[in-house]
């Protein structure tokens, strides 16, 4: 059998003012006419049932993605409701022990983000079942990793070790690399056995449990713990205290980069981790003048910017590689080198009682 987790808990700030408390990244309709997370369950249902695909969020979000899912007519798929977040590794642990008592050790678990761009959803579909194949023949952890198009600065890399013997584009993992610095991200875009690391990952459940046990031990024993208490009514006050001794943790840092057997497949389907407004113009379809420009706009004298207005008619004259979002409520003008620091303007905004609507 086959499970899918989309890892969904996250708020996407520097998608602000889009993106919020009651629309977060996730389940706004950034490309496409569904939210990221629909097309993100689409995607899976061919190498899942739908009754089989959980999303890991908080409870502040759960109802969110409910409403979400009632308008989008998704059906059938579940919810995991996270005490709070705490890291990708905690998500994924408490989603895999769960998992593991519904549909048992050997069950094949996938797991995804919620807001990543991906084109080709067939090859996609087809590097998952190349690491589902893998799994049903070795022991140990499958990532997948792209071709890195561009020096980025922002993601990890992976690099490709011994290919395997017998499934094409299927490699033993090297290393990972965290961020690197722009020199040696240009290196790494010009040589083909470095990779983007997509954290998409494939598994058996007993598998990435065992790595819990050998590597994050003390978040397993607290994990576990929580399993055990879940099921008893009243629960809730002492599950949120046990979770929160698990240590803030990317599943990559606490396990993956300790991991001895892990493989790495490569997609050759075109992704994006679309982390900011930047990168998203990156997979939009532009105009003669480099423009993304998307509801009440007028632009004069405008080359290479966003101009998003859902709500109001926004003119503008003589700009240059700027980043304007208008809601009804409240505008951005960002240049478009600045898109990675929105959180700044957010974190800003925390600071007085009277603009907390905002967030």
């Amino acid at each position: 059998m086959v499970v899918a987790l989309i890892l969904a808990g996250g708020r996407g700030e520097r998608f602000w003012p889009k993106s919020r408390k009651k629309s977060p990244k996730h389940l706004l309709k950034l490309y496409g006419k569904k939210s990221l997370l629909t097309q993100t369950v689409k995607r899976l249902k061919s190498l899942a049932a739908p009754e089989h695909i959980w999303v890991v969020t908080n409870q502040e979000q759960a109802n969110l993605i409910r409403d979400v899912w009632k308008r989008e007519a998704v059906r059938n798929s579940r919810i995991l409701i996270e005490p709070e977040a705490r890291d990708t590794a905690a998500a994924i642990g408490l989603a895999a022990l769960k998992m593991e008592k519904i549909y048992g050790p050997e069950t094949i678990m996938l797991v995804v983000s919620a807001d990543h761009w991906i084109g080709k959803t067939k090859v996609f579909q087809e590097s998952l079942r190349r690491g589902i194949d893998l799994c049903r023949q070795k022991k140990g952890l499958v990532t997948v990793g792209v071709r890195a198009v561009r020096p980025e600065i922002g993601f990890g890399y992976i690099e490709k070790g011994r290919p395997h013997p017998a499934i094409p584009r299927v490699f033993k993992v090297k290393r990972f690399i965290e961020k690197p610095g722009l020199a040696r991200a240009k290196n790494f875009s010009r040589r083909s056995k470095y990779l983007w690391n997509s954290g998409i990952f494939v598994w058996k459940i007993e598998e990435i449990l065992a790595a819990f046990k050998k590597y994050f031990p003390a978040g397993f024993k607290y994990l576990s713990q929580i399993e055990k208490e879940s099921g008893r009514p009243n629960k809730q006050k002492t599950i949120l205290e046990i979770y929160r001794r698990v240590k803030k943790v990317s599943i990559d840092y606490g396990i993956m980069e300790k991991a001895e057997n892990v493989w790495v497949v490569e997609g050759k389907f075109p992704w994006e981790d679309v982390g900011s407004w930047a990168a998203w113009s990156g997979i939009q379809k532009k105009g003669a003048s480099g423009n993304v420009l998307l509801g009440e706009v007028i632009p004069i004298k405008v080359k290479n910017s966003i101009i998003w207005s859902d709500k109001r008619l926004v003119a503008a004259l003589g700009i240059d590689n700027l980043i304007i979002v208008a809601e009804k409520d409240a505008v951005l003008v960002c240049g478009k080198e600045h898109s990675q620091e929105i959180k700044k303007i957010t974190a800003r905004i925390r600071q007085k009682k009277k603009w907390q609507k905002y967030i």
